[in-house]
């Protein structure tokens, strides 16, 4: 499963609605059996991920946008 585009208004920053909504996206994922969540962070997001159990990875992105 990837995970895209997840932006948080300014004004809404550090009220754990980002957070939220990651731990919800976990939890689907493990329903619908998906073996892995992946995603690209920016620095300033990476914070959120890495404390919902995320790891950095070496692996190289490629991908077609339609």
């Amino acid at each position: 499963m990837r995970l895209a585009n997840v932006v948080t208004l300014p004004e809404y920053q550090g009220h754990g609605y980002g957070t939220t909504l990651v731990l919800d996206v976990i939890d689907w994922a493990k329903l619908t059996d998906a073996d892995r969540v992946d995603l690209t962070a920016t620095p300033a997001g990476q914070r959120i991920y890495e404390k919902a159990g995320f790891m950095m990875t070496t692996a190289p992105r490629i991908k077609l946008v339609l």
